[in-house]
């Protein structure tokens, strides 16, 4: 197995007030002339308190698009987070997860077919299950077709929506 540790710029200091570093490491790197770096089989990244492995990736350096496939885990100090594919747009910080499993380390867990960071405060999910009990231990959760949270507002919408306590619905929407 050949490994290749890469260092990236992927902000030069005449294009952005700030660089950051990146370190990727894969079985396989690469960069094509139009600045696209694909990273395939035991994908690594790190950068700022942060880690992504994935089994392969795709960065569109001028761009700023990620995309992530496979065995995707993502962590930072809030969250671990589990999906089978993640595209970010890592300037604007919005993107997308398909088949997503987040935990946060105060215990809330969310799981989705997909979810949608629109803005820093604004998310949107499809086929959702929400809960605040541990995972193993769970007393409540809530199943929705559609929602919506409004961080910044501190609100969640929920469409077609049903609550359950002790597995048992209660609520319905």
């Amino acid at each position: 197995m050949i490994r290749a540790l890469v260092l990236l710029w992927l902000c030069s200091i005449s294009q952005y007030s700030q660089a950051e570093d990146v370190d990727l490491t894969a079985e396989q790197v690469s960069q094509n002339i139009d600045q696209v770096i694909t990273a395939t089989g035991d994908v690594q990244v790190k950068r700022q308190g942060q880690s992504l492995t994935a089994d392969q990736l795709r960065y569109d350096v001028l761009g700023h698009d990620m995309y992530a496939t496979g065995h995707v885990y993502m962590q930072d100090e809030q969250r671990d987070i589990y999906a089978s594919s993640v595209r970010l747009e890592t300037e604007r910080h919005t993107g997308t997860m398909q088949d997503a499993d987040i935990l946060l380390k105060t215990g809330e867990h969310i799981s989705a077919q997909s979810i949608e960071r629109i803005t820093s405060q604004l998310y949107q999910g499809k086929n959702i299950r929400l809960s605040a009990c541990p995972h193993d231990d769970e007393a409540w959760y809530l199943n929705a077709k559609q929602m919506t949270l409004d961080q910044q507002a501190g609100v969640i919408t929920a469409r077609h929506a049903s609550f359950h306590v002790a597995g048992v619905p209660v609520l319905y929407t």
